[in-house]
């Protein structure tokens, strides 16, 4: 690590797409919601999920289901139910260009550690 010259921490939805694995939770959240008798649309759990976003909440997840329920021993079963696929993220097409164009552009070190975002396997 001596001869890094940076080190990126991809945040989400930088250079990882989320998407697949976010739908399947919202479908998984949307179902246990339903089965525990507290029937919501899709549309409902994104807008909880939004709200949590721009709430700055540490954990999406868990504020938006305490946006959509009041019952807490029903929450912590839909959490429960409610997992993340991290199997189902993907790197966007080209991981490379996005910090390529940031080295060019500002003289920076940044097109050095691409490599690193690829993902093995």
């Amino acid at each position: 690590m001596q001869d890094a010259r940076w080190l990126f921490f991809d945040l989400g939805n930088t250079l990882i797409s989320e998407e697949r694995a976010w739908e399947r939770r919202i479908q998984r959240l949307v179902s246990s919601l339903e089965r525990y008798g507290r029937r919501r649309a899709n549309e409902e759990v994104r807008a909880a999920l939004r709200e949590a976003s721009e709430e700055f909440a540490p954990r999406l997840i868990t504020r938006a289901i305490e946006k959509l329920i009041d019952d807490l021993e029903c929450r912590k079963l839909i959490l429960a139910e409610a997992r993340y696929d991290k199997e189902l993220e993907s790197p966007y097409e080209g991981p490379n260009r996005p910090f390529g164009r940031c080295g060019r552009a500002t003289g920076s070190g940044l097109s050095r550690i691409s490599p690193l975002a690829q993902r093995n396997g």
